[in-house]
């Protein structure tokens, strides 16, 4: 919180920053880490079992409403990774 409360006293005084600056971003995600390709004979629940996850976080993150939708060779995202975003600032940049 203390580096979040620097930052904006940096952009409302204008000051540049004499080092690296950084600010966590506040966006935190699930990025994919794991891709599966569907088969002939794969279904929510096969693709579920492969990957020890289960079938409703198979669905949710694939935006699968109906198991019946899987055709070979779609893509399915079968294991993630939380990732956050940070924002970096140069050294003498002046932040406005």
């Amino acid at each position: 919180m203390e580096i979040l409360i620097f930052a904006l006293g940096m952009l409302l005084s204008h000051q540049p920053v004499h080092s690296r600056l950084f600010i966590p971003g506040i966006t935190n995600y699930f990025a994919c880490d794991k891709v599966h390709t569907v088969q002939e004979s794969d279904t929510c629940w096969s693709v579920a079992l492969t990957y020890r996850m289960p079938v409703q976080l198979v669905k949710w993150k694939n935006d699968i409403t109906n198991c019946r939708q899987l055709k070979p060779g779609m893509k399915l995202c079968v294991k993630y990774k939380l990732t956050t975003s940070y924002f970096i600032f140069e050294k003498s940049v002046f932040l406005f």
